[in-house]
């Protein structure tokens, strides 16, 4: 009896001894699982820490992306309007020149087109006074033809009218 009350005991101080064990061994578990979920609570604490960060730096990145982004917008923009505009008054320089030019050969085109009613009015008013000259030349000559066949027929009609006296003369002493 006494060596199984003995024995009882040691069984049940085995199984005191077992559970105290079990206990400790769970309660460093939940011990070192606390302090885990603290380095885990800690680590995501950091880590969020370090994506808000990250976030935060993102955004400032983007925000100065999208300010250069309008700044070169802006820059495009205004070259843009620039060079339309240079675009605009070079078409202005060059339409007032083409103008200019027109007017300018329109100009010319007309003092010439003057002189050369000058020159066709003086060739006519020239060619006009030496037909005049020579239609003059003509008749003279033909007026001084005329007076001299005239003179030339009076001669001959004169030397004819002598002959045919001096035949009348003739034939009357011949008859006689």
């Amino acid at each position: 009896r006494y060596q199984r009350r003995v024995r009882e005991k040691q069984e049940i101080k085995q199984k005191f001894e077992e559970e105290k064990r079990e206990l400790r061994d769970q309660l460093e578990k939940e011990r070192k699982g606390k302090e885990n979920e603290e380095r885990v609570r800690e680590e995501l604490k950091k880590e969020k820490e370090r994506r808000e960060k990250d976030v935060k730096l993102l955004n400032e990145e983007k925000q100065e992306i999208q300010q250069r982004f309008n700044r070169l917008n802006q820059e495009i923009q205004d070259t843009q309007q620039r060079l339309e505009k240079e675009k605009q008054e070079i078409q202005q320089r060059l339409n007032k020149q083409i103008q200019d030019t027109q007017q300018r050969l329109e100009k010319e085109k007309q003092e010439i087109q003057q002189r050369l009613n000058k020159q066709i009015q003086d060739t006519q008013q020239r060619l006009e006074k030496e037909k005049q000259e020579i239609q003059q030349r003509l008749n003279k000559q033909i007026q001084d033809t005329q007076q001299r066949l005239n003179k030339e027929k009076q001669d001959l009609q004169q030397r004819l009218d002598d002959c045919e006296r001096v035949r009348g003369i003739l034939e009357r002493k011949k008859k006689k």
